[in-house]
């Protein structure tokens, strides 16, 4: 994984290729930019883990087997976390969640319907040969 680099205060990036990165790498690019933003608070936080995770994970499982970059940035605004991934890996065909949690036994299809729970939006589309994926998750004032 490249090294965290913040383009202004609010807004950092980093490079996860897999392999040898993985969704521990991500985990670890999310803890560095809570570092630098003690005030989003904790269920804020999880909301935003469990969304990169869920992403990484399937860039990785959508790619059993063969080398991909996934460029990820998170901007922590005022009221609103973005996470954006663009990865190489193979054009994506379920773009949304399908709004149901699969039977128990599935072994697949849980993510992307975590990801519109916990999600103000989430958006997919193929740029350039990538897929992108835009996640926005809403955040709660510390007053709350």
């Amino acid at each position: 994984m490249n090294t965290l680099r913040p383009p202004s205060p609010a807004e950092y990036s980093a490079d996860i290729r897999c392999p040898p990165d993985s969704v521990e790498d991500a985990h670890d690019f999310i803890q560095t930019v809570w570092e630098h933003h003690g005030d989003v608070v904790a269920t804020d936080r999880m909301a935003m883990e469990l969304v990169l995770s869920e992403l990484v994970s399937n860039i990785i499982q959508n790619n059993p087997r063969r080398a991909v970059l996934c460029h990820v940035s998170v901007t922590v605004g005022i009221s609103e976390l973005l996470l954006r991934t663009s990865d190489t890996g193979v054009p994506v065909s379920t773009k949304t969640g399908s709004g149901t949690m699969p039977d128990e036994t599935a072994e697949s299809g849980r993510g992307l319907v975590l990801i519109d729970m916990v999600a103000r939006s989430m958006d997919y589309r193929r740029e350039s040969g990538r897929n992108v994926w835009i996640a926005v998750v809403d955040r709660t004032s510390q007053g709350s």
